[in-house]
């Protein structure tokens, strides 16, 4: 049923529902082409070569920060790239992007939640508990999703794309 179709006696709480591992779950087909997705960025950055103009301008610098919008979780393989290619830096920066990714849904949520009983439905809130890390309205309460046969985290290996 669309919202639009919903009755106006039904009460007006607001539940606020993740898709990917939550709606619709992934199984070892899924986890398995996240993987090969994963395996292919690895692969195509094999190829990539050092930009030796960019390079040789930052040997003015003192200091030399590479930031980068890879995900955190690649901050080793990304590292070891660097250093193959005798790229020297002060310090990589990785992004967190499940950390971005939450706060950008928590700033969502706290717009569409003004006034309004709210549950927020997520497995982001496997890794982090209840939410209490969020700063969210007292009319919103969070929750892990139910899954038909008992699991955590660790077991379901999150299959989002979102979280590359």
């Amino acid at each position: 049923m669309l919202a639009n179709e919903r009755s106006m006696t039904q009460k007006r709480n607001i539940a606020i529902v993740d898709i990917d591992d939550t709606l619709l779950l992934g199984g070892r087909t899924s986890r398995f082409f996240w993987y090969l997705s994963l395996l292919f960025q690895r692969m195509g950055r094999r190829f990539q070569h050092t930009n030796l103009i960019q390079l040789s301008q930052l040997k003015v610098y003192g200091r030399i920060v590479i930031l980068s919008g890879r995900d955190v979780k690649e901050l080793a393989f990304t590292e070891e790239q660097l250093k193959r290619r005798g790229i020297m830096f002060d310090k990589l920066v990785c992004c967190p992007r499940k950390e971005l990714i939450k706060n950008w849904k928590a700033s969502v949520v706290r717009e569409l939640s003004r006034g309004t009983e709210t549950v927020w439905i997520d497995d982001v809130f496997e890794d982090s508990g209840d939410g209490t890390d969020l700063t969210l309205s007292p009319n919103v309460k969070t929750t892990v999703p139910i899954y038909r046969t008992a699991t955590n985290v660790e077991s379901l290996q999150s299959s989002e794309l979102e979280w590359l």
